[in-house]
């Protein structure tokens, strides 16, 4: 067999591997999402997808499946160019043995490909992590009127090509204040309200849109909440409404269960709880489903079960980030210091980039007395907010604290020094002032 036959097959190959790239849209869809989520410093993206969400918003969706399909065909087509390239340079019979399991490899990659283009054709679209953003998105859409998208659903939104009107001037305020809210509806109506979750910053608004007369909660599903300036129906998760839109019971379950949480978040703890129960018996063993289980204990203060849920979730998925936050959480919260600290130090292995996990480990390790774990916790998570210029002043007064009791004055004085210079209040400037005067008494009196 010659190189030349290789080469034609492996093109082939390459081709149908990388042709989901132009039918997944789901992929896109996904991938974008993540990088999306990783700027609000939610999760965390790979160079690819972050790649592919420049590329969306250079040129649009065509673009970003432009990349994709090159990042996957050019290294396939390379590696099988370089198996031509060593067959070309070796003894006939080991050039045709190489050929021949290159050519073999070049069918499976291709029929792997059509398998996969095939698949996407099929179910694009039709992921939890999706439908949600596409209802909410869509619904914002079909409103008339002025309409107030959070940052989030705004993303999404623009994601699906779907018109969500929003005001960016006004929207942190807006959100966050009540008082910004009814100001600005005063200048121009809002017709409807899209919330996405985590409602961090918009439970106030949340709870004044739900005790206002006029407002309907019209809409919540696994992302997020829509209210209407009018009366109008509500469309609540339920069972029914899953097996509608997934075939398969582990996303029906998976939807229900983050349905769940929204719902519990809006103050309907009972109805959440059904729901989970109803996730919990279409997928017992799912770690998805349990880790939003034990996110809802947690959140009633059941740290138990929430510990158990947890557990389960770590079982099923060893490498899960949110199991194994929660299970390092609930084994503080549980007075089980050790695990915690254990459980915490899988979780930034993991996840050594994620901000959030370093905080708990520090938090876990200054209740259990070790102030030079807590310092190295802390350290990690102001590289990381210096990487991503975001405020610091909180980390280096706890920074210093920690180094103060690991017994390490130089260090703690460097922090609260530094900590002085940014823009504080009073109470945290007079703290810090008391603390850098109680370390250089301390440290004149040991001499």
């Amino acid at each position: 067999m010659k190189s030349h036959t290789l080469l034609l097959t492996a093109l082939l190959g390459s081709t149908c591997a990388a042709l989901p790239a132009f039918f997944s849209r789901e992929e896109i869809h996904l991938r974008v999402a993540q990088a999306i989520e990783a700027e609000t410093g939610w999760s965390s993206a790979s160079l690819l997808d972050r790649a592919l969400a420049v590329a969306w918003n250079t040129a649009g969706i065509n673009s970003a499946e432009i990349l994709l399909f090159l990042l996957t065909f050019v290294p396939w087509l390379l590696l099988f160019i370089l198996l031509a390239l060593i067959a070309s340079r070796l003894r006939l019979e080991t050039a045709s043995w190489i050929r021949s399991l290159g050519l073999l490899g070049a069918i499976v990659l291709g029929l792997h490909g059509l398998l996969e283009t095939h698949h996407a054709r099929r179910s694009d679209l039709r992921t939890p992590e999706l439908i949600g953003p596409l209802a909410l998105a869509g619904a914002a859409s079909t409103s008339t009127g002025r309409v107030l998208v959070d940052h989030r659903a705004s993303a999404f939104a623009r994601m699906f090509g779907l018109p969500a009107h929003s005001d960016p001037s006004a929207l942190a305020d807006t959100l966050q204040s009540p008082l910004a809210w009814r100001t600005e509806h005063r200048k121009a109506p809002f017709s409807a309200v899209v919330l996405t979750y985590p409602f961090t910053t918009s439970r106030p608004l949340i709870e004044m849109l739900q005790a206002a007369p006029g407002w309907t909660l019209a809409r919540l599903d696994n992302q997020g909440i829509m209210f209407r300036a009018s009366p109008s129906i509500s469309v609540m998760p339920s069972v029914q409404q899953a097996r509608d839109l997934f075939e398969s019971p582990r996303d029906q379950a998976l939807w229900l269960a983050q349905s769940s949480i929204v719902l519990d978040a809006v103050g309907q703890p009972s109805a959440a709880t059904a729901l989970l129960d109803e996730a919990l018996a279409l997928a017992p063993t799912d770690d998805r489903v349990l880790t939003q289980a034990a996110s809802l204990s947690a959140a009633h203060g059941k740290w138990r079960r929430a510990k158990s849920e947890a557990r389960a979730a770590v079982d099923a998925n060893p490498r899960s980030i949110p199991a194994r936050y929660l299970l390092a959480l609930t084994s503080m919260k549980t007075g089980a210091l050790d695990s915690a600290l254990e459980e915490s130090e899988k979780l930034v292995r993991l996840a050594p980039h994620d901000a959030s996990s370093h905080l708990l480990r520090a938090r876990i390790a200054d209740a259990a007395k070790d102030p030079a774990t807590e310092a190295a916790s802390l350290e990690r998570l102001l590289a990381i907010a210096q990487s991503n210029n975001h405020p610091t002043e909180g980390i280096r007064i706890l920074l210093g604290q920690a180094w103060a009791r690991a017994g390490f004055p130089a260090q703690a004085l460097e922090n609260h020094k530094a900590a002085l210079d940014a823009d504080l209040t009073p109470d945290q400037r007079k703290q810090i002032e008391e603390s850098i005067e109680q370390i250089e008494s301390r440290a004149l009196s040991g001499r």
